[in-house]
């Protein structure tokens, strides 16, 4: 069930990858297994750390020739591991067909 809880951790999420340009998973592992005081005061996130987030489900999408990111999947509400998962086989399946497309021609 949808929640507007669920909305605060997407826009969290979604933070996070835009400012760090990494997932939340893999923050959430280089940080202890989650540990967002170290997260906090590494970055320098005193008052704004509520606006982050770095649990799974938040993943930026790169493409070729492109530095940053130029978009972000994010899931929430399932646990951590599976909402990273759901984006990490979707997006997949996206890659796929794309090349599918491109070996055609």
């Amino acid at each position: 069930m949808c929640s507007l809880d669920n909305d605060f951790w997407v826009a969290r999420k979604r933070n996070t990858v835009i400012r760090f340009g990494a997932s939340t998973w893999r923050l959430h592992n280089v940080f202890d297994g989650g540990d967002e005081e170290k997260f906090k005061a590494k970055n320098g996130l005193g008052e704004k750390a509520s606006e982050y987030a770095i649990h799974g489900g938040g993943v930026p999408v790169y493409v070729k020739n492109v530095d940053t990111p130029v978009a972000v999947v994010v899931v929430s509400g399932l646990k951590q591991w599976d909402d990273h998962m759901v984006v990490i086989e979707e997006l997949a399946k996206v890659c796929e067909g794309l090349e599918r497309k491109r070996q055609a021609r």
